[in-house]
């Protein structure tokens, strides 16, 4: 005779087998990625030279910039009254100038994938690296496709994206690095592209695409991340399969090193006009223990102009810095000979907004 207690055990089992999936999708998904990436990295680089030759003259103007700040060094010591005024202003001129050689050093030496990904005369196909059931919109992606796969125009803001954020997790003073910008101007494809290079790299990346999705079911929502992070780890996708309250995610987190947190649309968290009190404790107490859990690592995060407490915090919050994003798209990416204008001018909306005509700046 069946009752409450047998069925138990059959949803227990039933969520058992789903997860079980859920670990296999991981394992696929970010195979996927990995072999995506690998491609890119063997493609030669053709269009992209574009982006190197750029950053080569870049590099040249500013030797120049320094000659010229020589010069007014020079010229400063034959007036003694404002020379130190003068050596000193120079001085910030050539080291500036040294912080362009040095980016643009960076730039020629990057992956190929970097490059292609930064080359705004080049767009793909990525697989999403996110496992769980909901892909946000602004990704675009077919619900037939099984591998998830979303469409990407490469963006110039992407290699300084990476700079950045692999400085900030060599730096012991900083924690965080955070897109800032209007909403509609590529930071969620910036960052889901930088996901699949990293997990590429076989590197531990949990990445929350949707806040505000997150905010729904948030102990299934962030235990799909995980076992996304941990695809290359069976055993340790075993014991995440068991996770099922803060309290164990915590502590899992407290067991392991050199995590990287990825978070999008973090001003889904932020209280808005109409939030009744529920909602509003409810965010806060999700918002404390995603920046708990990015103690044990470091953490990449995105968030709309409209996220005041953000930019207000950020003077006084030095562990965490701020990279402007505005302009989305250069003009480059929508000549009429892009395949991606070819194939289909729907998609200029990439992000569920207007155009993104014009070139990158901020």
């Amino acid at each position: 005779m069946s009752g409450p207690a047998s069925k138990k055990p059959r949803r227990e089992s039933k969520a058992s087998i789903q997860l079980q999936k859920l670990a296999t999708s991981a394992r696929q998904q970010r195979e996927r990625i990995r072999l995506e990436i690998e491609k890119l990295d063997q493609l030669p680089v053709s269009s992209s030279q574009d982006v190197v030759s750029s950053s080569r003259d870049v590099a040249s103007s500013s030797r120049d910039v320094a000659s010229s700040s020589q010069d007014v060094v020079s010229s400063s010591q034959d007036v003694a009254s404002s020379s130190h005024d003068v050596v000193s202003s120079s001085q910030d001129v050539a080291s500036s100038s040294q912080d362009v050689v040095s980016s643009s050093q960076d730039v020629v030496s990057c992956p190929n994938s970097v490059l292609h990904l930064s080359d705004p005369t080049f767009d793909t196909k990525l697989p999403f690296p996110f496992v769980g059931q909901i892909v946000p919109g602004r990704f675009q992606v077919n619900g037939k496709d099984n591998e998830k796969n979303w469409f990407y125009v490469g963006r110039e803001k992407f290699s300084k994206l990476r700079k950045k954020f692999e400085r900030i997790r060599d730096s012991p003073q900083h924690s965080s690095l955070t897109l800032y910008g209007t909403r509609g101007y590529g930071k969620s494809h910036l960052l889901a592209a930088l996901v699949c290079c990293l997990a590429a790299r076989e590197e531990k990346v949990v990445y929350i695409p949707d806040c505000r999705e997150f905010m729904i079911q948030p102990i299934p929502y962030i235990r799909a991340a995980i076992l996304f992070a941990w695809a290359d780890d069976e055993i340790e996708q075993q014991r995440i399969v068991a996770l099922d309250n803060q309290e164990e995610i915590n502590r899992f987190f407290q067991d392991q090193n050199d995590v990287v947190f990825v978070i999008d649309q973090l001003n889904a968290l932020e209280k808005e006009d109409g939030d009744d009190p529920p909602t509003i404790n409810k965010k806060a107490d999700l918002r404390e223990w995603l920046q708990g859990l990015q103690a044990t690592g470091k953490a990449l995060l995105s968030s709309s102009a409209n996220n005041h407490s953000i930019h207000n915090k950020a003077p006084k919050q030095s562990s965490n810095e701020l990279m402007n994003v505005y302009g989305g798209l250069t003009r480059v990416s929508l000549r009429s000979n892009n395949s991606f204008v070819k194939r289909d001018a729907s998609n200029y909306n990439l992000e569920g907004n207007r155009p993104l005509v014009g070139a990158e700046n901020g």
